[in-house]
């Protein structure tokens, strides 16, 4: 427990770049929702560790309880959500360019942190395909590889499922990323189950009242 609370401190001063007045207006909203032993986080974006991310708006971090045991089945299971001002064009190559660029300053800032040579972390590499199967606009699945700056200190696979949906009502755009090292058809994918977002543009303003 000792060990999550660090990370999450280390989660909050790496993605905020420390607390703004702006950040609490965002603290009500309740994007994603998940059982109450999973560990919590939200932030503005841009992140500090992206500066030319392109979009400004929310990101909403949930951990399974296991996310920061290696030894557990849970190990890196986490999902997150970005709630972005505007529509923005989701194509394959898009969200390749994002997820890459996201991680590639998410481990290089915690590895200068964790004092891990520069030259060891490798660069990300994603890789989507469009799936379409959800009520959501659009759909993929993919794979990110990235040097794991948190606890391995070697190159991890994550599987990731994102659905994503544009409410043009509130001109807000909402993409939900779902991520573990196990295969899709591994069991530990159902603790998924147990964690939701808004699917339509009513729940998702009443999600995010505060905005």
């Amino acid at each position: 427990m000792k060990k999550f609370c660090i990370l999450f401190l280390l989660f909050q001063f790496i993605y905020a770049g420390g607390f703004t007045q702006e950040k609490d207006q965002h603290m009500t909203s309740d994007i994603v929702t998940a059982p109450e032993n999973w560990g919590r986080e939200s932030f503005d974006l841009p992140p500090s560790f992206v500066p030319d991310f392109g979009f400004t708006g929310l990101e909403e971090v949930r951990f399974a309880p296991g996310w920061d045991d290696s030894t557990n089945a849970q190990f890196w299971t986490y999902t997150f959500a970005w709630y972005l001002d505007g529509d923005i064009n989701l194509t394959k190559q898009h969200l390749t360019n994002l997820l890459e660029d996201y991680f590639n300053g998410l481990t290089k800032t915690v590895g200068r942190n964790n004092r891990i040579e520069q030259e060891k972390i490798i660069p990300a590499n994603a890789q989507f395909t469009r799936t379409d199967t959800s009520v959501y606009q659009h759909a993929f699945e993919g794979t990110v590889e990235l040097f794991d700056v948190f606890f391995s200190h070697h190159l991890i696979k994550l599987r990731i499922k994102v659905k994503e949906n544009y409410c043009s009502e509130i001109d807000k755009h909402l993409i939900v990323f779902s991520l573990s090292p196990k295969e899709f058809h591994d069991e530990v994918w159902r603790i998924f189950d147990d964690v939701a977002s808004p699917k339509d543009c009513q729940a998702l303003q009443q999600a995010t009242r505060a905005h």
